[in-house]
């Protein structure tokens, strides 16, 4: 068994490797795809005079592309080589997103512009995942994703509030941001490896292929852990303001302070992913992960104040931050390199679903109330949280084949 670094040589180890930085960097300014635009909603609707369903298209037209993309994109990815698509979807990433800046469109062709930027963000934001698991192995490999949530997390935190203040001078500034891209397909294409078509068995690294390991019970739960994971936290993102504002007569600014907490929570503690993995293992992060995400739900609406909130909030970033980095591992440790990419993308399109299908969260909100949605929520938490307590064992035997 290799015997595993010290974090802070781990760390010092990653953060010295072109390699693994061009990933962190490329992952963080791929976020910005979502995060910049999120708390301009209120701006497109007065600017394009639509209502807020209306303007929340300019995130849906988004996150859509990569549910139905991502699979083909790992597979083809597996064949050809994941740095062509990596440099294609970020200057796909980087050109879409920039023209409406400078073209100012109206909303339907914003909306085709967002469409596009999203295809090019399904072809290289999962890629960043499978080639850390291409890169690394056993702690490095859970150190280095565990970074890359933490640049993930502090876009995350940052993003939101340069969108905003950009937008408060011009609606079209913000896109402005999307520059920055560009220059990153020049590093991804100088400092990245590729895998291709020599490295990898072409006929294990289909669709096909990744579809018949969703039969193994064991994966299947990593990717729905996944899911589920992003279900509950846009859910949360999106009504814990609401809770606030209803329950103790906060501003919406409270709100997105205590959404930027969590975020920076869970970048600080993903940071950490090393050494958790060295201190706990593999299951232990995600049992607990879910185990804070159903307590949060449960004890929420019975907050009796703000504070109560914030520490709740802290509780639950810590919770996530174990949660997040772990999963991704669970997936790219036990794959094959052939079709690690394929699975990786199946993870990515999960993740998207879970973002797609937190709406459903509103309809327990109007028909139910608040309290019921943080409820079903902790319902929701408890399903991978009992199936992973009772099948630890399984995954402690997994194996690439």
């Amino acid at each position: 068994m290799r015997t595993m670094p010290g974090n802070d040589i781990l760390q010092l180890k990653l953060f010295k490797d072109n390699r693994s930085v061009v990933l962190f960097m490329t992952s963080f300014f791929l976020i910005m795809g979502s995060q910049l635009l999120v708390s301009v909603i209120p701006e497109f609707m007065l600017v394009f005079n639509v209502n807020e369903s209306s303007a929340g298209l300019i995130i849906s037209f988004f996150t859509l592309p990569p549910i139905f993309l991502s699979p083909f994109i790992g597979k083809y990815a597996g064949i050809y080589g994941r740095k062509i698509f990596m440099v294609s979807g970020t200057l796909l990433f980087g050109i879409a997103g920039l023209i409406p800046a400078v073209l100012e469109p109206s909303f339907k062709i914003l909306l085709i512009f967002r469409l596009l930027q999203g295809i090019g963000f399904a072809a290289a934001m999962p890629l960043t995942i499978t080639l850390i698991g291409d890169l690394y192995e056993s702690s490095e490999e859970v150190a280095a994703q565990g970074f890359r949530v933490f640049f993930i997390g502090m876009g995350g935190f940052i993003f939101p509030i340069v969108g905003s203040s950009l937008a408060a001078v011009k609606w079209n500034y913000p896109f402005f941001s999307y520059l920055i891209a560009i220059p990153f397909a020049y590093f991804i294409w100088t400092y990245l490896p590729d895998f291709n078509r020599e490295e990898v068995d072409t006929d294990k690294s289909g669709i096909w292929q990744g579809l018949k390991l969703l039969h193994n019970p064991a994966l299947f739960m990593v990717l729905m852990a996944g899911l589920i994971r992003f279900f509950l936290a846009f859910s949360i993102r999106v009504y814990l303001p609401f809770f606030i504002i209803n329950k103790f007569g906060s501003s919406l600014v409270m709100g997105g302070i205590l959404v930027g907490l969590m975020a920076i929570t869970i970048s600080i503690v993903s940071f950490q992913a090393g050494l958790i993995a060295e201190k706990l293992g593999m299951i232990k992060p995600v049992i607990m992960g879910f185990s804070v995400f159903a307590f949060f739900n449960i004890i929420l609406p019975f907050s009796p104040s703000i504070f109560f909130v914030f520490i709740l909030t802290l509780l639950l970033g810590l919770g996530d931050g174990f949660l997040v980095p772990f999963q991704k591992s669970l997936v790219t440790q036990n794959v094959s390199k052939e079709i690690r990419a394929t699975v990786v993308s199946f993870n990515s399109s999960m993740q998207a679903i879970g973002k797609t299908i937190s709406p459903v969260t509103g309809l327990i909100v109007i028909k139910f109330g608040l309290n019921w949605a943080f409820w079903s929520m902790a319902l929701v938490a408890l399903v991978p949280l009992i199936y992973f307590i009772l099948n630890r064992e399984l995954y402690n035997i997994m194996r690439r084949d």
